[in-house]
């Protein structure tokens, strides 16, 4: 006979993995958006309402903010994200409505409060002890 597996968190303590930052190429990576020819990366970026970054290593979504400030649904599961706090990433997605974070190594729900019309959250299997932090997100269902 099998032994069952039981799901449980990384072990270790959260934030130990060596750093993966998020590049234009990893975000370039996770949207269908076409680029167009002869458009600037930048403006390119700047057009992306939807990532899939999922399973990509990552341990931080600074500069997110910068490079993809018309972003609406972001899917960072199975990462290694141990905050959602740096001023250049998830604060400034003002436009932010779904997010999907399952199975990261988050602590806090810090930086959240910058995403006024964020609608779905989603955190399971990370390492939060309560949900503060939301309170600059009225229109949050789920």
């Amino acid at each position: 006979g099998g032994r069952a597996r039981t799901l449980s968190p990384p072990q270790g303590r959260p934030g130990h993995f060596p750093p993966l930052p998020l590049t234009s190429d990893i975000v370039q990576s996770g949207t269908a958006q076409g680029k167009r020819k002869d458009e600037p990366r930048e403006k390119f970026m700047a057009r992306i309402t939807h990532l899939r970054l999922s399973a990509k290593k990552l341990t931080s979504l600074a500069n997110l903010g910068t490079m993809c400030p018309a972003l609406a649904t972001l899917f960072a599961t199975d990462n290694r994200l141990t905050t959602l706090a740096e001023p250049t990433g998830i604060p400034q997605l003002r436009s932010l409505k779904a997010l999907y974070l399952q199975s990261n190594v988050l602590t806090s729900l810090d930086g959240l409060s910058g995403c006024p019309m964020l609608e779905k959250l989603y955190v399971d299997g990370n390492y939060l002890r309560d949900l503060s932090g939301l309170g600059g997100c009225p229109r949050l269902e789920e």
